[in-house]
């Protein structure tokens, strides 16, 4: 029997096995970009945040990649076309409207809200370069 999952429930899961990949490659300060992220696009906007992580590189790219590939596939945009999905989610938002981008939005900061805690709760902090 297949049970069926909250959009949270989905949106928890992604989010724990993102945290648990970056927690086994051990990616520096991951758990640091994960809490950072959310105010970074409340601040400056998605597009902005995104543009900002990319340029940074390391676990910003990382956080950054994690949330664009859950934002893509919640909402149903991900073509699997391109490699990096920060990139494909800045096209998608320079693509559409006003509406979707404030969906991408309020899906990317909800997303954050389960990797920011999961990371908090499981990347110790001599861990992950804090």
């Amino acid at each position: 029997m297949m049970t069926m999952q909250t959009l949270d429930q989905r949106r928890a899961k992604h989010a724990w096995a993102a945290v648990q990949k970056a927690k086994s490659e051990s990616v520096q300060d991951y758990k640091r970009e994960a809490k950072r992220l959310p105010l970074r696009i409340q601040t400056a906007g998605l597009g902005h945040a995104v543009a900002f992580a990319n340029a940074k590189k390391k676990a910003n790219e990382r956080v950054a990649g994690d949330v664009a590939t859950w934002v893509l596939e919640a909402l149903n945009r991900d073509d699997r076309t391109s490699r990096e999905k920060s990139r494909q989610l800045m096209e998608q938002i320079t693509k559409n409207d006003a509406d979707w981008l404030r969906r991408a939005t309020q899906e990317a900061l909800a997303y954050l809200m389960w990797l920011s805690r999961f990371a908090e709760a499981e990347i110790a902090d001599g861990d992950n370069g804090e």
